[in-house]
């Protein structure tokens, strides 16, 4: 029979043995005291079953056999588990000075006012009233203290965020932590109850401490949910490139991102299914195998296993997640909407629920409405990375890169080393120009994490596009790129990039070689035939370009990266009805993108011989990317040849007042180059030839592999006005 704190062990046991007295008096327990750990861990449930083993060896030792006599077991089986999250804590939390905080202010309050055993029942809740506490110092206390305990900054880190000196951010810390002992020490004297503990001692009744004890839970709820940890966790410890294949047959790549490191993934597998066969309800090490499947490309395999997790334990919502990213990504749609749903049903707080609900908008391509959820999320739990992660995502693929940016940038001012923002960066910070900062964030994910395949070679494009191509700058640029392909020698993107260097040395028969190899050893891979397609159109091989877009096109519809490139080069090819197709599966498919919008103005204007109308779907972009400079330089681009050329100007103008001003000066040059087309298109003269000396002498000081050849036409410009005068 369970065993409750008041039983009479001796009169309930005696016909069992030590060892089958300890099990009733464990499985009693278990359930309270395990909510306890998590509580006192705020961590996922794989820490706190490491700590619970850890708890029920030391009980059953020191236990098992006294457990009949012991005076108040269950209070000694609550100082073991405290003390064993408190080693927990030390050992492994990033917040050590806060768990010094707790036992400092723990010892000192509690100790003096009570001896009562049953401490260890409510310490959590005393977590919770320093917290309190915490929200309520003054602003000069409290943000300087919350920097230095929960964020880890130093004294001098601390004073120059508040440029004060460094005496003074120590002063004001040591006055913050002096008044939270000193408020708690009152805490207990006015109201010994509040914290839930009723005693001989205690004059408030069990009623008034339930009171007082939801009192207080309800004003430190969105404290809690800004400190403890959450029902999604962030956690990646590693990237990699994968090959997968849809149902359709057709093989793409993805970059994932991994919470676990598993050196030696292959050989660790058959263990796992030997463990797995003894112990099917093992459900921790059904989902260390489906993470191992899914690091490697093995899909099908790790849905298996990631459900098999879901059914042992349903509240694991990371694992729901993954499961459903991945029938989201083999464009199993309607599978993954159903396991968002079916978790829902574990979701106990607001911000899990929105975070769901946006990825259930992504399943349906409905950007807008996953970055409304998302953002709905962040507000609820702002210290919660994965929203904000999910959020920045979501901009990215909607092509909104400026306020991606934002959001990578907020999560890097919290954490400069999440390799994750560092390098998904890299798409806004490209096409803003800030190759300075792109490349030393790429700098910064690969000290953290050397084996980023797409880190290295994008640090190695912002090399070539610098000019290190030849000597031993070139050599360093090509080491990158070959560690990089050795790292992910299937993935399509990668090879790309090492036929870009090759393109941008003059080497164009080498790169066309490169990827034309690669894509006979992956002629079911949609990206291969893309990136040999897109080389293939710098080289200006434009029949057998378009062939091969058209390929990747039939292979994977929905690729709007393929889709755009088709439409371009179906434009140059004169192929009117395959681009009056792909012009209306883009428009149908991506309305929430800035560029689709471009492309298919401009394929209408240009190549159906509608010129009002794709100006019009043109002029969608700037409503969807308002503040994007390359929106506008499409936009001007396209008013420009289509002739209209004094609202090419107004939009180059446009372009130009929203450079960034630490973009590269490849924007400089270009843009200048094509306001100085329009003024002399306009036989503006004299404006033209500011422009033309503008661009000239921006490309003169530029180190991009493009700069020379406009400083030629610039000069060449500046020549023909100088002759017409």
């Amino acid at each position: 029979m369970p065993l409750t704190m008041g039983d009479d062990l001796t009169t309930a046991n005696r016909d069992l043995s030590d060892s089958q007295v300890f099990w009733n008096f464990w499985e009693a327990h278990n359930h309270a005291l395990k909510n306890f750990c998590r509580h006192m861990l705020r961590r996922n449930d794989h820490d706190v079953d490491d700590v619970m083993s850890d708890v029920m060896l030391k009980a059953y030792h020191g236990l098992s056999r006294h457990l009949i006599e012991h005076e108040n077991p269950k209070a000694w089986l609550w100082r073991v588990a405290y003390h064993t999250c408190l080693r927990w804590l030390k050992t492994n939390a990033t917040n050590s000075r806060y768990v010094g905080l707790i036992e400092e202010i723990d010892y000192e309050t509690t100790s003096s006012h009570s001896s009562i055993v049953e401490d260890m029942l409510v310490k959590h809740e005393l977590q919770d009233r320093v917290l309190q506490l915490i929200e309520e110092l003054p602003e000069r206390l409290r943000d300087p203290f919350i920097l230095y305990i929960f964020h880890g900054m130093s004294y001098q880190d601390i004073a120059d965020k508040f440029k004060i000196t460094q005496e003074n951010a120590r002063k004001r810390v040591q006055q913050a932590r002096d008044s939270l002992r000193s408020r708690m020490g009152a805490f207990f004297s006015e109201a010994p109850g509040a914290l839930g503990r009723t005693s001989a001692m205690s004059p408030i009744s069990s009623s008034g401490a339930t009171s007082r004890l939801r009192m207080i839970e309800g004003q430190v709820e969105r404290l809690l949910h800004e400190h403890v940890s959450h029902e999604i966790e962030w956690e990646v410890n590693e990237t990699r490139e994968v090959q997968v294949q849809l149902p359709t047959g057709v093989t793409v790549g993805y970059h994932i991102l991994l919470g676990q490191k598993h050196p030696r993934r292959d050989s660790h597998i058959a263990s796992l299914r030997q463990y797995i066969e003894r112990h099917p309800r093992g459900w921790k090490k059904h989902l260390e195998l489906a993470e191992i499947l899914f690091a490697l490309g093995r899909w099908d395999e790790a849905i298996g296993e990631y459900r098999v997790v879901t059914t042992l334990q349903p509240g694991h919502l990371n694992a729901w997640l993954q499961l459903g990213l991945i029938l989201r990504l083999l464009e199993r749609e309607d599978e993954a909407v159903t396991v968002y749903q079916e978790s829902m049903q574990h979701a106990r707080r607001p911000a899990t629920r929105h975070c769901l609900l946006g990825m259930i908008a992504l399943c349906r391509e409905s950007l807008r409405e996953a970055a409304q959820e998302f953002k709905q999320a962040v507000a609820l739990e702002p210290s919660n990375i994965a929203y904000l992660h999910a959020l920045g995502d979501v901009y990215v693929r909607a092509g909104r890169l400026v306020e991606a940016l934002q959001i990578f940038d907020e999560i890097l001012a919290r954490n400069p080393d999440d390799v994750t923002a560092l390098v998904n960066s890299h798409s806004p910070l490209l096409d803003t120009g800030r190759w300075a900062e792109l490349e030393r964030r790429l700098t910064r994910a690969l000290t953290l994490n050397p084996n980023d395949a797409l880190a290295l070679a994008e640090l190695a494009r912002i090399r070539f596009e610098h000019k290190m191509l030849h000597g031993p700058e070139g050599r360093e640029t090509l080491r990158l790129l070959k560690r990089a392909a050795r790292l992910a020698p299937d993935a399509a993107n990668i090879q790309w990039y090492t036929a870009l260097f090759y393109l941008t040395r003059g080497e164009a028969a080498r790169a066309v070689s490169l990827v034309r190899a690669f894509l006979q050893s992956h002629l079911d891979s949609s990206h291969a035939w893309y990136y040999y397609a897109f080389v293939l159109r710098e080289c200006r091989d434009f029949q057998p370009a378009i062939e091969a877009a058209a390929h990747a096109y039939r292979l994977d519809p929905h690729n709007y990266y393929i889709a755009i490139l088709a439409c371009e080069l179906f434009l140059v090819g004169k192929r009117t009805a395959d681009l009056q197709s792909v012009v209306e599966e883009l428009l149908a498919q991506f309305p929430e993108r800035w560029d689709v919008q471009t492309t298919a103005g401009r394929a209408i204007a240009l190549g159906l011989g509608d010129e009002e109308r794709g100006c019009q779907i043109a002029a969608r972009a700037l409503q969807l990317q308002p503040d994007f400079p390359f929106t506008w330089q499409h936009y001007a681009q396209l008013l420009f040849d289509v002739g209209r050329y004094r609202e090419a100007q107004d939009a180059w103008y446009q372009c130009w007042e929203r450079i960034h001003a630490d973009a590269g000066t490849k924007f400089f040059f270009t843009f200048a180059f094509s306001i100085a087309n329009c003024h002399h298109r306009l036989s503006e003269f004299e404006q033209a030839r500011e422009w033309y000396q503008r661009s000239y002498d921006a490309a003169m000081h530029s180190p991009h592999v493009t700069a020379s050849l406009y400083a030629r036409r610039a000069r060449e410009a500046l020549a023909q006005l100088g002759t017409k005068e």
